[in-house]
């Protein structure tokens, strides 16, 4: 789903509460009609990111879901469902007014139709 989104500073502080927790982790990878996976396997792509943003232990375990042909808020939602998880930590991308005109938000589709609690977590302005 685009480029990775780092988390900013305020939410790589609060890597020690979740080192703390004893979860399991699942990292779902959604993948839009039409995006094409570019070099290495997207989902690996997705690991590997989560692993560089310091959000979790680096020993930590980390499960893979992977969805296709969805669109991304469809499938972040089937995810929660198909893992039965608990909560969400979803990075949300900040967003320009004009942005916020012309595109949907993924993220307010999520928050809109979530079962489970969400932990948002600002990305960095890119």
């Amino acid at each position: 789903m685009g480029s990775p989104s780092p988390p900013n500073a305020a939410s790589r502080a609060l890597a020690p509460l979740l080192a703390a927790w004893s979860a399991a982790y699942t990292v779902a990878h959604v993948q839009a009609q039409g995006e094409e996976a570019r070099g290495q396997a997207p989902g690996q792509l997705a690991l590997a990111n989560v692993r560089a943003s310091g959000l979790l232990p680096a020993a930590a375990p980390l499960e893979l879901y992977e969805e296709a042909h969805l669109n991304p808020a469809t499938g972040v939602l089937q995810a929660i469902t198909d893992t039965q998880a608990d909560l969400l930590v979803l990075v949300a991308r900040p967003r320009s007014f004009l942005a916020g005109l012309f595109h949907r938000s993924v993220t307010a589709a999520v928050l809109r139709h979530c079962t489970v609690p969400v932990l948002l977590l600002p990305a960095e302005s890119l």
